[in-house]
Parts: C-alpha cells; sequence; structure tokens
C-alpha cells in the first residue's frame, strides 16, 4: 500500500513544520478574503496567490 504524498519535498522536519505552518496561514487568509469578498467587502488577496473567477478589482480591504 502506499503512503500519501508528503506536504513538502524536504527530510528535514523543521522545514516541513514551517512549510505547514506557512500554508496554513496563507489558506486561512485567503479564505477570510473570500468570505469577504462574498460579503460584498472589496477586499485583496495573500500576496502569492490567486484571484478568484471573474475577480476583477482588487484594492485594500475596508472595515466593515
Amino acid at each position: 500500500m502506499r503512503s500519501p504524498a508528503p506536504p513538502c519535498h524536504s527530510s528535514c522536519r523543521q522545514l516541513i513544520r514551517a512549510f505547514v505552518n506557512a500554508r496554513a496561514e496563507f489558506t486561512a487568509r485567503w479564505r477570510e478574503a473570500l468570505d469577504d469578498m462574498r460579503r460584498g467587502v472589496r477586499v485583496c488577496f495573500p500576496e502569492g496567490g490567486w484571484w478568484p473567477y471573474d475577480c476583477h478589482e482588487v484594492e485594500p480591504r475596508q472595515q466593515v
């Protein structure tokens, strides 16, 4: 039976942990921005991220 794919290609536990933490933080910020966008708040998705389909305007976040 095959084992699941590793979270990243490194044998160093510290690097793997750092990668997993960074990915979790990025994902949380992206999901938060997506939720804000769905509520009608103008948002800025995290740097290095992608915009959802048909999202053309990206501006600094506004307080609700």
